[in-house]
């Protein structure tokens, strides 16, 4: 009895732990990628046909952030109003699960923008994933301390950590991407029924709502298993198999009918063609998406991981005549270093193919496979251990091992999505918050990348960088003005020009601005 509550404490404890980290790590976080702009803008601002902020060229607004609230917080009028979102979406190039359920959160407090309305979202499926993470581990060991320590790992991971503050749907790929290798585990192991084939029929669905490279992992993941039926010629339950596919197919489209456009007619999905075609930097692309989950994911240990596999294995089942019988039940039955295998095939392909065909080299496109890579790499090497070596080696080997892989990975991490030194900036900026300002963009959705710091300054204009003939007209004379430009342009030609329209501007200076694009000083 005692034991049993003293796991549970253990496992709540957990939980607990993880959370309290995910908080610390969101309080810290201090600006926001375009992209999180967009994610807020895109879940609640009404549908004008366009996915970026809606701004009048010309205009002086004399509060700064009024374009930025109506583009990102829900008008009251539009609470709960999913017909946008879906319209939102069809005008992006994303599927709108994840939109919805900020729009849901969002919807709850109009008018008011909170980056917990979006961390939530994240922290919550975060947990989701530590639970099936634990699954997949006990599924795969069935060793409740390899499951608990494993657990603490992903826990304390910083690639883990950091990617709960990039507010987009990647957390939530995770969580599915753990689920179906969990689903299709079992149906591996304890054979295809109409209670798995049901539970993979919603994750598809939802999974495909979610990201469409999230498509990609269940389409592989499929052919394997499509191919392991084959092998063992159980053709109903093939058929069977084949039809809950194609059935949650259809349902996803049904619901999101731009699926289609945006996967193969859309700009991304003409990019994603491209970059498929394209051979130049595939090895480059490789190296840098290699290095991604190298660095976050196993502390720059991967290789040493996958060495250790391969000479654990060499020993293990050429050597050991008894682990070489097992590895053949194993093999029978689905389980075993079989079930490894399985997994190993979609996710290396997986991270080959979103390699060369991603639109920007980021590490938010593995993330699908982040969970499940963590487990699969993990759990194989502690299989090798046990084989290698006795119990209190196995487990004294396996934290050392985690050890160094949770050193490494803080090590390195960067935080690329808190934006650390923006708050230093921002307060070098407060003396010209008297101040009015021109932006000059190139493209609607650029001004977006200056959310934060737009808000210091007493009033601004937007103005596209091809036309500034709407420069506004102050009602006092222009004795100072903070210049904003994010064009590819040569930008003293837009200073100039300003000057010439403000002839008491003589000079200009540039800022230690925030975000994309340069700030100038002009007096």
């Amino acid at each position: 009895m005692l034991k049993k509550y003293k796991n549970k404490i253990v496992t709540v404890m957990l939980y607990i732990v993880f959370c309290f980290i995910l908080v610390f790590a969101i309080s810290n976080k201090e600006n926001y990628h375009v992209d999180e702009v967009f994610s807020y803008g895109l879940a609640n601002h009404k549908s004008d046909g366009a996915a970026s902020m809606k701004i009048k060229k010309g205009k002086v607004y004399e509060n700064p952030l009024n374009p930025y609230n109506k583009y990102m917080t829900v008008n009251k009028k539009h609470r709960f109003d999913y017909k946008s979102v879906w319209e939102n979406q069809k005008n992006d190039v994303h599927p709108p699960f994840y939109y919805a359920i900020l729009h849901t959160i969002s919807s709850l407090f109009p008018g008011r923008f909170s980056r917990w309305f979006a961390g939530i979202i994240n922290i919550g499926f975060a947990v989701l994933t530590l639970f099936m993470i634990r699954k997949l581990i006990l599924y795969l060991t069935e060793d409740k301390a390899v499951c608990l320590l494993l657990s603490v790992g992903f826990v304390l991971n910083s690639g883990i950590i950091s990617s709960t503050t990039f507010f987009r749907m990647y957390v939530i790929t995770m969580f599915w991407g753990c689920v179906l290798s969990y689903l299709f585990l079992r149906m591996l192991r304890e054979g295809v029924s109409w209670k798995w084939l049901g539970l993979l029929y919603i994750t598809t669905v939802l999974s495909a709502l979610t990201h469409y490279y999230c498509i990609v992992f269940v389409a592989l993941m499929s052919f394997v298993f499509g191919i392991f039926l084959l092998i063992k010629r159980m053709w109903k339950k093939l058929l069977g198999f084949c039809a809950t596919m194609v059935l949650a197919a259809g349902t996803a489209i049904l619901i999101f009918p731009s699926i289609i456009e945006h996967m193969f007619f859309d700009y991304r999905g003409e990019e994603a063609i491209t970059n498929l075609q394209n051979s130049q930097d595939f090895w480059a692309r490789i190296k840098s998406f290699f290095g991604f989950a190298n660095n976050q994911l196993f502390g720059n240990q991967l290789g040493y991981l996958v060495l250790i596999i391969l000479f654990a294995a060499l020993y293990a089942y050429c050597i050991r005549e008894d682990t070489a019988s097992e590895k053949k039940k194993g093999e029978k039955d689905g389980g075993g270093i079989f079930q490894y295998v399985f997994l190993f095939v979609p996710v290396l392909i997986y991270f080959l193919l979103v390699s060369k065909i991603a639109s920007f080299v980021s590490d938010r496109y593995l993330f699908p496979i982040y969970g499940v890579a963590f487990v699969l790499f993990l759990c194989c090497v502690n299989h090798l251990l046990s084989a290698c070596f006795g119990r209190s080696q196995q487990i004294a080997l396996l934290c050392v091992l985690l050890a160094f892989i949770t050193y490494g990975s803080w090590k390195g991490i960067g935080w690329p999505y808190l934006y650390q030194g923006t708050d230093k900036a921002l307060e070098s900026l407060e003396q010209y918050s008297d101040t009015d300002c021109i932006f000059i963009y190139s493209e609607r959705f650029q001004v977006q990348y200056k959310f934060r710091e737009i808000a210091c300054y007493d009033s601004v204009t937007f103005l596209k960088d091809d036309n500034l003939s709407k420069l506004p007209e102050y009602e006092e004379q222009c004795d100072e003005l903070i210049v904003i430009i994010n064009s590819r342009n040569t930008h003293a030609d837009y200073l100039n020009e300003i000057m010439t329209k403000y002839p008491t501007l003589t000079q200009y200076k540039e800022l230690n601005g925030v975000g994309e694009g340069k700030t100038y000083y002009c007096w």
